[in-house]
């Protein structure tokens, strides 16, 4: 919703807050990313604080839980540092209140504790099932940490492995990607059942069809689509009437499977990590081209670098739309203020700290507060 890919079109003004881009620090929405954050962090640290005293579990199955907890944790430190910039750093479990109270710490060392935690977890993770962390999972995150940090070489490495070592592979039918079906291309992905049910389907489903319709996608994405397309009626119905994603259409049981990271991700972060260095023109129409016949679309040969980078970019907001990437897809090509009518400032472009936080941790200055909030 902070991007140009969905509007909020229900009742909760909270909602609507992010869809035009005025946040508060009393958001509750943006109160809740960072509680899941923390809430999956604390779990991961207590894990790995009782693992080792765990008897009938061998060094090897020790190393391969461990891998996985450090992918989550690098994970969901991750996703703080995307949304909110400097947050507290916290990698010990929490075993009373005389510990709670944490400053921020920058950017850059929590980036150095998560590259640590995916290293241990490439190293040693075993298992490969989907809706579990995987080495796959661990490089594929690795290569999204180096383009937000713009080491285009190590993004376009990283890349390149998880396409070529793990046995991936793209799907031939798109709209295969969102049925109940396991699959070759999920690198990373929450999996839910009729016992732990997500809401995706209820918040983006019209009424008439028994959704609360909080979430639709804007016109702008829908023409963006080419009528060859079969992205768009595989993501998207209703048009006559109100357009909703159906990506998620399991509106009773809740089962809808959310992607994290999946292999398509891969080859378009391929092409723009090869663009940054100039690469050869013919490498990353190859990557493009991949993404573009898979949705039916002719090939193209595009030589110019600004074009192929439009390119790239729209096609990420194409194969992903619903899928949360577009937000930080455009901040990270500095795109965010030129194209989103609703971002004036670069103060936009993280979220409030939490209210909350800053009312009750003493390690954190009141005045300490993201620009522009």
């Amino acid at each position: 919703m902070s991007s140009d890919n969905a509007n909020a079109t229900g009742t909760i003004l909270e909602y609507n807050d992010i869809s035009l881009n005025n946040l508060l620090s009393n958001n509750t929405i943006s109160k809740s990313i960072w509680s899941a954050c923390y809430i999956a962090i604390n779990r991961v640290n207590n894990t790995l604080y009782y693992l080792p005293n765990i008897e009938n579990i061998s060094d090897a199955e020790k190393n391969d839980i461990s891998g996985q907890l450090y992918f989550i944790r690098g994970l969901a430190y991750f996703n703080l540092v995307k949304y909110f910039g400097d947050a507290p750093l916290k990698v010990a479990p929490t075993l009373s209140t005389n510990d709670i109270n944490l400053p921020r710490k920058p950017v850059t060392e929590i980036l150095a504790q998560i590259k640590d935690d995916l290293e241990f977890a490439l190293a040693h993770i075993a298992t490969n099932v989907n809706g579990r962390a995987s080495a796959a999972a661990a490089e594929a995150l690795l290569a999204k940490i180096a383009m937000y940090e713009l080491r285009w070489a190590d993004a376009e490495t990283y890349a390149t492995n998880v396409i070529e070592k793990y046995g991936l592979g793209l799907l031939s039918d798109y709209a295969g990607l969102f049925n109940s079906e396991s699959n070759s291309e999920s690198v990373f992905e929450v999996q839910y059942n009729d016992q732990d049910k997500n809401r995706m389907a209820e918040y983006v489903f019209p009424t008439s069809l028994g959704g609360r319709y909080e979430v639709s996608p804007t016109e702008g994405l829908i023409n963006s689509f080419a009528a060859e397309d079969v992205r768009l009626n595989a993501s998207f119905d209703g048009f006559a009437d109100k357009p909703y994603c159906k990506k998620y259409h399991q509106i009773s049981s809740g089962a809808d499977r959310v992607y994290v990271i999946r292999l398509a991700d891969m080859y378009l972060l391929r092409a723009e990590a090869r663009l940054k260095q100039q690469a050869s023109a013919d490498l990353i129409n190859a990557d493009i081209n991949t993404i573009r016949q898979r949705a039916q679309l002719e090939v193209i040969n595009l030589q110019d670098y600004d074009a192929l980078l439009q390119e790239i970019i729209l096609q990420r907001r194409l194969e992903f739309s619903f899928e949360g990437q577009r937000w930080f897809d455009l901040i990270r090509n500095n795109l965010a203020i030129e194209i989103l009518t609703t971002v004036e400032s670069s103060d936009q472009l993280l979220f409030p700290i939490p209210f909350s936080e800053i009312n009750t941790n003493t390690a954190i200055n009141p005045e300490d507060q993201n620009p522009g909030y």
